[in-house]
């Protein structure tokens, strides 16, 4: 039996072109949906990026929030004030004490 190979397809054109996710391009629909949910981040990646974030004392809120956009185009079920309840807490563990800088006007600024 000879297996024959397919075509490479460019990414980026027609009806799957979708820049700003995180998705793996094969110009063909069908396969879209199916494999979208195997790329999609996890409850567990969310939780391992805030633990690393929160590794860096005081980290400007800039990062924090560009992580968290980008995790809530990738995923419609993504909770923001999770992602950020869960990076506070580790951070005041982490350095023990609270976390300087507003967090999308969540959480006041210490010496505000």
């Amino acid at each position: 039996m000879i297996l024959q190979g397919f075509p490479p397809c460019s990414p980026f054109r027609g009806v799957n072109a979708k820049p700003n996710h995180m998705v793996a391009y094969f110009g063909n629909k069908t396969l879209y949906l199916p494999i979208k949910g195997l790329i999609m981040f996890q409850r567990r990646h969310y939780q391992k990026m805030a633990e690393t974030l929160a590794t860096v004392h005081n980290i400007d809120n800039k990062p924090v929030e560009a992580v968290s956009v980008m995790f809530s185009r990738d995923n419609p079920n993504y909770s923001e004030e999770r992602f950020f309840e869960a990076f506070r807490k580790e951070y005041e563990w982490i350095w023990g004490e609270p976390y300087p800088f507003a967090l999308r006007g969540r959480y006041e600024r210490l010496n505000a």
